[in-house]
């Protein structure tokens, strides 16, 4: 398996938290079920394995998660999804107040 790399080079004061979802409609969607969860402080780097035959969607979300009842539940998706493969490198920019971007690399 390959990896999803996140980079935060956000300049906010909070952690980014990114939600990595199997399908697009992950994003529009509010039934749908988030696949990962990743949360990086500011100049943070993760790593998170994946299938390398599989697309993903990844957007930065406010970080309050509320959970019932063992469903979890995101506030708000705060950037604009993206699709992201295996192998590729996804950079964060931006912070609250200007808005995030997420950049994939590779």
């Amino acid at each position: 398996m390959d990896g999803l790399n996140f980079i935060n080079q956000s300049n906010d004061k909070n952690n980014s938290s990114i939600v990595i979802f199997e399908s697009n409609a992950g994003v529009n969607n509010k039934l749908a079920a988030a696949w990962h969860i990743v949360t990086l402080p500011p100049g943070a780097k993760a790593n998170v394995a994946a299938k390398a035959d599989t697309v993903y969607h990844a957007a930065v979300i406010n970080p309050e998660i509320s959970v019932n009842g063992g469903l979890m539940t995101i506030k708000e998706v705060t950037s604009p999804a993206v699709t992201i493969k295996a192998g590729q490198t996804a950079a964060i920019t931006g912070d609250a107040t200007s808005g995030y971007v997420i950049a994939i690399k590779g």
